[in-house]
C-alpha cells in the first residue's frame, strides 16, 4: 500500500497498528510518512509497529541487503529526532548484554528533553539480534564530521569571547586584578613563563567546553574548577548573548552521551572530541603542545608489560600491585592510562593506590586536565561502588616541576586563587618515590604554523640532565 502512495502524505486512519517494509526505501520523506501513519493515537491501541522482515542463512547470519533495508529505516528515524540515536544506544547495549529475546520501551515525560518513546523488538534467535544490533550500534555516535563543524563555530565564539575579555581587562578595574591573580597563580603552579594571552585562551576554552563535560560527567566541583568559575563568573552574561548558536549542538551532545555505556566506548568519545574538535577549535595550543592520544589496545599493552617487568626484574611477586609501587603519569590527557590502570588494578592495590598517594597524575592543559581528572573518578567509582575525589591529578607542567626538583625549590601560593592545599599536593608529589611511569610523552618539543615558531618551555636544567645522561 505504501508503494503505491495510499499510506503516505495527507492519509490519517489511526487505528492502522503496523507497516512494513518488504523492499528498501531510500526515501527518508516516504519513510517518515509512512512510519508516521502507525503512530498515529486511536483508542485500544497501544503501539504502532514497523516490520522489516529479514533473511537469516544457515549460519545465523542476515543478509546484508536486508542489514541495508534495517539501517535505512533506522536513519530515517533519527534524522527527524535527535534522541533516537541515545535510544538506540542505551537500549541496544542492553540487548548485546542478555541472552533473551527483548522488547525495548522509553518514554518521553512532559520533559521534551527526555527520550522519545519507541519500542524495539527484535523477533530473532539471540545471536542473530545481537549481530545485527553490533553492527547497528556502530552507526549511532557522534560523527567526526559533526564536531568538525561545531569545532569551526567554537573557533568563531572563541575570537569574540577573547576580545571581550581583553577589553574588560583593560577598562575594569576589578577584572583587571582578579585577571593578574589568576596568572599569577598559572605562573606559580603551572609554569612561569606562561603569558597573558595564554592564560586568557584558556579561560575561554573553559567556559564554552564546560557544557559539554557537564553533558558526559556531570557537575563536577574541585579545586581547579572552582577557581575557574570564581573567574568566569563575570563574562557569563556575555558569554550567553553571544553562544546562541552552540546551544543546539550542546544539547545534542547531552542527548548522543546517554548512550556511552561502557568505559572503552567513553574512551573513545572522548578520542574523537579531542581528535576532531580541540585541534580545530583551538589550533594554536593543540600545535603548541603537540596533543596526542594512545589507542586503548597499546595502553592497555604497556600496563600489562609493566606488571611483567616489576615482577621479573625487580623482583616484586605482586608487580604493579605491590605495595611499594608508586606510579605517575606526567602528561595524563584525557585519563586513558589512568582509568585502564584503574581498570587493571586488584581491588584493594587500587584502593590503596588511589587513596594514598601511590597514583599520581600531572595534567598542562585545562581541559583534558578536567576530563582525566571526572574520568578516573568515575572508572574508580564503578570499580570499588564508592564515589572518591581523585585528589592527586594536577594542574601542572612535569617539566617545570623537574626544574624545581633540580633547584631543590618548593611550590607557595599562599594568596593566589587556588588554595594553600594546591602548594601541598604539588611537594607531595615532588618528595614521591615515584618508581613506575606510565605515559605517551609529547612527541615533539617545537612546532611551526605558518610564519609563527611557536617554542617549548627551555628548561634548562632538565635539558642539561638529558645531556649529562644521554
Amino acid at each position: 500500500m505504501v508503494n503505491a502512495k495510499v499510506l503516505t502524505e495527507g492519509i490519517d486512519v489511526p487505528a492502522l497498528d503496523l507497516i512494513a517494509f518488504f523492499r528498501p526505501k531510500k526515501s527518508v520523506v516516504d519513510v517518515i510518512q509512512a512510519v508516521g501513519r502507525v503512530m498515529r493515537k486511536a483508542k485500544g491501541k497501544s503501539y504502532g509497529y514497523i516490520l522489516v522482515p529479514v533473511i537469516v542463512d544457515e549460519k545465523e547470519e542476515i543478509r546484508n541487503e536486508d542489514y541495508k533495508t534495517v539501517v535505512q529505516i533506522l536513519d530515517a528515524l533519527r534524522s527527524v529526532d535527535e534522541t533516537y540515536s541515545a535510544v538506540i544506544r542505551i537500549k541496544g547495549k542492553r540487548l548485546m548484554r542478555e541472552d533473551t529475546l527483548l522488547g525495548i520501551t522509553t518514554r518521553r515525560e512532559t520533559d521534551p528533553s527526555e527520550l522519545a518513546e519507541e519500542r524495539l523488538l527484535f523477533d530473532l534467535p539471540s545471536k542473530v539480534a545481537k549481530s545485527l544490533m553490533g553492527k547497528v550500534l556502530r552507526r549511532f555516535g557522534l560523527d567526526n564530521k559533526y564536531l568538525e563543524n561545531w569545532a569551526e563555530d567554537v573557533s568563531k565564539s572563541a575570537k569574540v569571547l577573547k576580545d571581550h575579555i581583553e577589553i574588560a581587562i583593560q577598562q575594569d578595574p576589578k577584572a583587571r586584578e582578579e585577571f593578574a591573580n589568576f596568572l599569577k597563580t598559572l605562573k606559580t603552579y603551572i609554569n612561569e613563563d606562561i603569558k597573558p594571552e595564554e592564560a586568557i585562551s584558556m579561560l575561554v576554552q573553559y567556559m564554552l567546553t564546560k557544557p559539554i563535560f557537564s553533558a558526559l560527567f556531570g557537575d563536577h566541583k574541585d579545586l581547579v574548577s572552582q577557581a575557574l568559575e570564581r573567574i568566569s563568573s563575570g563574562f557569563k552574561n556575555f558569554l550567553k548573548d553571544n553562544t546562541e548558536n552552540l546551544q543546539e549542538f550542546y544539547k545534542k551532545v547531552e542527548v548522543r552521551a546517554k548512550g556511552l555505556a561502557d568505559e572503552e566506548e567513553r574512551q573513545d568519545f572522548l578520542r574523537h572530541l579531542y581528535d576532531n574538535f580541540f585541534r580545530k577549535a583551538f589550533k594554536d595550543t593543540a600545535e603548541q603542545l603537540g596533543i596526542a592520544y594512545t589507542p586503548v589496545e597499546i595502553v592497555d599493552f604497556m600496563i600489562r608489560i609493566s606488571d611483567d617487568l616489576i615482577r621479573r626484574e625487580f623482583g616484586r611477586q605482586e608487580g604493579i600491585n605491590s605495595e611499594d609501587v608508586i606510579v605517575l603519569e606526567p602528561f595524563a590527557g584525557t585519563g586513558t592510562f589512568l582509568a585502564r590502570l584503574l581498570e587493571y588494578l586488584e581491588e584493594d592495590s587500587l584502593k590503596d593506590k588511589y587513596r594514598n598517594g601511590k597514583l599520581w597524575a600531572n595534567e598542562i592543559l585545562l581541559l583534558p586536565y578536567y576530563i582525566a581528572k571526572v574520568n578516573t573518578e568515575l572508572t574508580y567509582r564503578r570499580r570499588t561502588g564508592t564515589a572518591e575525589e581523585f585528589k592527586t591529578i594536577l594542574l601542572t607542567d612535569s617539566f617545570a616541576m623537574m626544574e624545581k626538583i633540580y633547584e631543590s625549590k618548593s611550590y607557595t601560593g599562599s594568596g593566589l586563587l587556588f588554595p594553600e592545599e594546591y602548594s601541598e599536593l604539588l611537594n607531595a608529589q615532588k618528595k614521591s618515590k615515584i618508581n613506575l611511569i606510565l605515559s605517551n610523552p609529547p612527541y615533539f618539543s617545537r612546532a611551526e604554523s605558518g610564519n609563527t615558531r611557536l617554542v617549548r618551555g627551555r628548561y634548562k636544567l632538565l635539558m642539561e640532565r638529558v645531556r649529562q645522561t644521554f
